[in-house]
């Protein structure tokens, strides 16, 4: 297939559930838009309650997340995202979120693994694009919702 035959397609925000992510707890809820297998990539969007700190983690493989509203940092370093603002992560960094008093809502596409430590830096959980898939049908099969395929970014593609 040729990129010219691939159509555009558009994924509808009410198309998508809020889910708890499971490694940070119920203050954060995601909506899943792809998942690839094939990059180990998954783009979401996050939903963060105010005034919380996530659990310090580790990316194997970049993130990028535009923050849509609310603000955040990351204990780690001294800006801060706002509405508007793009952060790239690297490959192979840790970071430690810190929401601020108003919560979050932000696009995240992220690529590999992320790893998440305790207080005392030891592994407690590893998402990779497998858990989050796992995830997504879960949450739909628990809750009746008919699940999409989100392998692919074909609309209504199951």
């Amino acid at each position: 297939m040729y990129f010219e035959n691939i159509e555009a397609t558009c994924l509808n925000d009410e198309d998508s559930p809020w889910i708890p992510f499971g490694p940070v707890g119920d203050k954060v809820a995601v909506k899943y838009f792809n998942i690839d297998p094939i990059k180990g990539e998954v783009i979401l969007v996050a939903r963060n309650q105010p005034d919380i700190v996530q659990p310090k983690h580790h990316h194997t493989g970049q993130v990028i997340v535009y923050t849509i509203s609310g603000s955040w940092k990351y204990k780690e370093h001294n800006w801060i995202a706002r509405p508007g603002s793009v952060v790239y992560e690297v490959a192979n960094s840790d970071h430690t979120p810190v929401i601020m008093a108003e919560g979050t809502v932000a696009l995240n596409i992220v690529q590999g693994e992320l790893h998440f430590f305790d207080d005392k830096n030891n592994i407690v959980a590893v998402e990779t694009w497998r858990t989050h898939l796992d995830r997504y049908l879960k949450h739909c099969t628990d809750h009746g919702i008919k699940a999409r395929d989100l392998t692919s970014f074909a609309a209504g593609h199951n």
